[in-house]
């Protein structure tokens, strides 16, 4: 009698990353933000309304506290960045150089808004799992093809086996070392897994960032042309 052995091929870091970009996600998101940043002791809060489309290609971002933020806003079209700045009543572009610096003098930068196009990065996955939050992880190395016009040197995520979730990665800066931590927290919503919580710690300064993420509502009638410079001054109500 004849029988056959199927050994399963181990899935490359390079097809668990687009398998995790291939899960099925909302086409938009709207919700309000509180984030608060600890630096030296000293407590800071802010809250924002955002709208995000196709996976956050498309966001757009209006802060409604506290008053020396509110009527400030921010919009991201597929990584060409502007802020709207009500105090100088001006609109000012973030330029590469410029997406290393502290997003409203948070942990967080303007690089961290970028979204990442698997086809930039080379990756390489451990052999072993690693468990996290008691969930055995993926880890995933992923290094830009193009060093000198990244933030970051390498980055390290620790990825669900089970559901293909984010749960932390740490990004190095360009001499290797490791700069900032994210930690990832989900709530379920219409069956999809959808970020609850962030938190972002410096690790060379020893500060860290929360967001927490509020009132959150999938799929509404929003179209991509809303996503223009013309709607950074008119906050939603």
């Amino acid at each position: 009698m004849l029988s056959s052995i199927f050994i399963a091929t181990p899935l490359t870091g390079y097809e668990i990353i687009e398998s995790l970009q291939n899960k099925k996600k909302p086409d938009n998101i709207k919700s309000v933000l509180t984030m608060t940043s600890i630096k030296k002791g000293k407590t800071n809060t802010s809250k924002f309304i955002s709208w995000s489309k196709n996976s956050g290609e498309f966001q757009l971002m209006w802060f409604i506290g506290p008053k020396q933020f509110k009527g400030t806003s921010f919009l991201n079209v597929k990584g060409n960045m502007t802020m709207w700045l009500p105090s100088y009543k001006k609109i000012r572009k973030i330029g590469s150089k410029g997406k290393n610096k502290s997003f409203m003098n948070s942990d967080l930068s303007y690089a961290d808004f970028d979204i990442r196009d698997i086809d930039m990065y080379t990756y390489k996955k451990n052999d072993e799992y690693e468990l996290y939050d008691n969930q055995e992880c993926y880890i995933i190395i992923s290094f830009p093809k193009n060093i000198e016009s990244s933030n970051y040197s390498k980055h390290k995520t620790w990825i669900s086996k089970k559901d293909l979730k984010p749960l932390k990665e740490i990004s190095f800066d360009q001499e290797g070392e490791p700069i900032k931590e994210k930690i990832f927290s989900y709530t379920k919503k219409d069956s999809l897994d959808i970020i609850q919580s962030l938190i972002v710690k410096n690790l060379q300064k020893n500060t860290y960032t929360t967001l927490n993420v509020e009132d959150i509502k999938l799929n509404t009638d929003l179209n991509i042309d809303y996503f223009k410079e013309i709607n950074l001054k008119r906050i939603p109500k």
